[in-house]
């Protein structure tokens, strides 16, 4: 059997599928995905949805008033982040702008180009240790060989009018070229290892950043034009309204470009808790973006009547119990930095402290020791010693 993978591009936040085949090689099953036979998802349990419990039907009928009072809240304007495009919903007007240019995809490609070798040979490279020459399988083998077609008729594609400059051009065929020298090299032998394809894709680390550097600022500067021009053609009122629903992937989601175009835009507001834009993942039409955007709206203000709290209701509404009674269960959870990994932290501030003392202690005690020896030595008293720096 054959198996459809759900994917993202960890460039970015569009969406990628992958086949998965079973292959057999020294005794073990490659690329293969061991699935049991798939049900529809999982939903709640018969007790949560038994509609001859009056209680269920109590809470059928809040989720019915949640959601009307959510379109009723519902922010006009908005914009919605859809793909390659910007869409102001006004009123009962509706103005889609394309922000991502032809350059920015360009050049995505191209490093989709090392990219895609790379992922058609991690899944058997892993298996071994990273110096060890692998007898790639006939699976492997074959997807190479069948990508190879796409490489050379690739090729006339990367052009100077396509990529604009020079530099940007010679950039480009860095990479193809490079890529398609070493899938060559695979092919006539059969052979390669976790470290060669490593070094391969790290050679082009440079030139890979600045291509989404430059894709980055094509499609920013694409947004900021399309914003100042709707910005100009608003009242300061329906400005102060306005609202953005900013779509992306879980991978990029936390620091995703547009939500940093946003924070920026907007005066150099919160990535997450602000009250201009909304990031959220799995949107696949305009009726559930402006679901979510009704959502934060009265989540809000149930927010801030219930516990106080404006952004409450952004997290999961059994956080803060939930954290509690782990802390009761498992204990208190360790010192984090900012990175969110657990640090000794005041055992190493104790340590450094410890260290400085003796190193001072230390180094008083041997400018005493030169003081005594200097006055020995001219023949002075002992009992008007002045402390001399080491350095003097």
């Amino acid at each position: 059997a054959r198996y459809c993978v759900g994917s993202s591009c960890p460039f970015h936040h569009e969406r990628a599928s992958r086949l998965v085949a079973p292959d057999r090689h020294n005794g073990r099953k490659l690329l293969a995905v061991s699935l049991p036979p798939l049900e529809p998802w999982m939903s709640q349990s018969p007790f949560a949805t038994d509609e001859h419990d009056p209680l269920v039907r109590a809470n059928d009928r809040f989720h019915d008033e949640y959601n009307r009072t959510g379109i009723a809240l519902r922010p006009d304007p908005t914009i919605l982040l859809e793909s390659d495009y910007l869409v102001l919903l006004r009123g009962s007007e509706r103005d889609a702008r394309l922000i991502s240019p032809d350059i920015y995809h360009s050049l995505k490609m191209v490093c989709h180009v090392p990219l895609a070798v790379f992922i058609m040979l991690i899944p058997e490279l892993l298996e071994h240790d990273a110096s060890t020459q692998v007898t790639l399988s006939t699976s492997t083998m074959e997807r190479l060989q069948g990508y190879v077609p796409f490489m050379t008729a690739a090729m006339p594609a990367v052009t100077l009018a396509r990529f604009g400059t020079q530099e940007s051009l010679t950039r480009q065929q860095t990479m193809m070229n490079g890529t398609q020298a070493y899938v060559n090299r695979v092919l006539s032998t059969g052979k390669t290892s976790l470290d060669e394809v490593t070094a391969l894709v790290r050679s082009f680390e440079p030139l890979v950043n600045q291509n989404l550097y430059d894709a980055a600022k094509a499609s920013i500067d694409a947004m900021a034009s399309v914003m100042d021009d709707w910005h100009g053609n608003m009242s300061s009122d329906e400005w102060s309204r306005l609202r953005v629903v900013v779509t992306a992937s879980f991978m990029s989601r936390p620091q995703s470009m547009a939500a940093q175009f946003f924070a920026r835009y907007f005066g150099n507001i919160p990535l997450v808790l602000n009250e201009r834009f909304y990031t959220v993942e799995s949107i696949d039409d305009e009726e559930d973006a402006l679901r979510v955007a009704s959502t934060h709206a009265s989540d809000r203000a149930v927010a801030s009547a219930f516990f106080g709290e404006r952004y409450r209701m952004d997290r999961d509404a059994l956080a803060d119990g939930a954290a509690k009674y782990l802390t009761e269960k498992y204990g208190p959870l360790p010192p984090t930095g900012d990175d969110g990994c657990s640090h000794h932290s005041n055992d190493a501030v104790i340590a450094l402290i410890c260290v400085l003392c003796v190193a001072l202690v230390a180094s008083l005690l041997a400018n005493f020791a030169l003081i005594r020896k200097r006055k020995r030595a001219s023949g002075g008293s002992e009992r008007h010693l002045e402390y001399t720096p080491m350095n003097e």
